[in-house]
């Protein structure tokens, strides 16, 4: 049995596609189609909206409109409401290019922008792009540096070290805090039940999901970000 600690990238897709209809209902729902490369996401993403929409017994009118480039964005979007133009795609040239320009067309237009947490770190991109277009993504770990617990970690380890802590300080951590702490409660036993233990770290949280008993379990914790007044922001959603 094998346990996969990290979400997949389609958990990540599913939980954006969760939390949009969730908390952005009454939205016009853009899904741009970047590459080739890139269907599978758009695929997942819209899958699960849709079976969202029939769950909640709503109609599939309201499913995402699918468009080519900024030109198909220009073309679907609805003034006098909040667009959400979707974007999935690890191309960095497309993606530099695309996000410039629509953070020009959005000027006195209500547009947000969702995607990969990767667009973040992109080199030559202009982090008031994200601000302007309130930059939502879905991401299992982030470090939360006005955290008390978090510091105080981060203090211990400069102490030690003479140096700063990397994310797989704080990764380490909560392994450790997750698995023995449960072990030492519950016993060898609680590595049948992962997905009965939720838990959250100060870097990772844990939700495991087990589809059956012949496989093994997933973390499905995500957690969802977004730019705002020029800060990133963990919505209190999940």
């Amino acid at each position: 049995m094998v346990s996969k600690i990290t979400p997949s990238v389609y958990t990540l897709i599913e939980n954006l596609a969760d939390y949009s209809l969730d908390s952005l209902s009454d939205t016009r729902m853009i899904l741009v189609n970047a590459t080739t490369k890139d269907q599978a996401y758009n695929k997942s993403f819209k899958n699960q909206y849709n079976e969202g929409l029939v769950n909640h017994k709503r109609s599939l009118k309201d499913s995402i409109v699918e468009v080519k480039g900024l030109a198909g964005v220009k073309g679907a979007y609805v003034a006098g409401k909040k667009n959400v133009v979707v974007l999935f795609t690890n191309n960095l040239v497309y993606l530099q290019d695309f996000i410039t320009q629509l953070s020009v067309y959005s000027d006195k237009k209500d547009i947000l922008l969702m995607g990969f947490s990767s667009v973040a770190n992109i080199d030559n991109l202009d982090q008031d792009y994200l601000n302007v277009l309130n930059f939502h993504f879905a991401e299992t770990n982030h470090i939360d540096l006005k955290d008390s617990t978090t510091r105080q970690l981060a203090k211990h380890y400069q102490e030690f070290y003479i140096a700063d802590p990397s994310e797989s300080y704080f990764e380490g951590h909560d392994v450790a805090m997750y698995y023995l702490s449960h072990l030492k409660k519950i016993g060898p036993d609680f590595f049948f039940n992962l997905d009965k233990n939720n838990w959250s770290g100060i870097f990772t949280d844990y939700k495991f999901f087990r589809p059956d008993n012949e496989t093994g379990f997933e973390n499905k914790a995500t957690s969802i970000y977004k730019y705002s007044n020029y800060q990133l922001q963990k919505i209190g959603w999940k």
